[in-house]
């Protein structure tokens, strides 16, 4: 098992996190557990054993560390990636279910309005959408950010400046 540090990776800095290795998965790790939406470059991560690692870590500039080997590994390509994917499909099919709600809402008001015996009619204020919509408590990223935090023994070191 290794241990990961992560820290922020200035945009000017000229590291990346070589694609598909255990410091790209590592940074992954810290984006679902912080549950931003950085882009992929956001962190860097070294492995403890890295000297680059040590020096981060007297900079006192990580921000989280994250445990990883070949187990977690697999669960992370079986069974997170999937479920983060299918939790963004929920999160995008509420965002649509209130998008096209509002829009047909918003027709039949300006229908009204252009009517000559409607005027008086307006739906969107009637539905109340948003407080309707603030009740969906769509928690399953938070809960997979929960589980993630326990598999891979993530710790927080810091805050984002973000």
């Amino acid at each position: 098992m290794t241990k990961y540090l992560i820290m922020e990776n200035p945009p000017d800095s000229g590291q990346f996190n070589e694609s598909g290795s255990r410091e790209e998965l590592a940074c992954a790790i810290a984006k679902v557990a912080s549950m931003h939406e950085y882009s992929a470059d956001h962190y860097i991560a070294f492995a403890v054993e890295n000297p680059q690692a040590s020096w981060a870590f007297l900079k006192d500039s990580v921000k989280y560390t994250v445990e990883i080997d070949d187990e977690r590994v697999e669960i992370w390509n079986k069974e997170i990636e999937p479920l983060l994917q299918n939790a963004e499909r929920v999160h995008d099919a509420i965002w649509e279910a209130y998008s096209n709600i509002f829009d047909a809402a918003e027709e039949f008001d300006n229908a009204c309005q252009n009517s000559r015996h409607f005027q008086d009619l307006t739906l969107s204020e009637d539905l109340a959408l948003d407080s309707i919509f603030e009740n969906i408590d769509n928690t399953s990223k938070f809960e997979i950010s929960e589980k993630v935090d326990e598999i891979f023994e993530v710790e927080t070191y810091s805050c984002d400046s973000n």
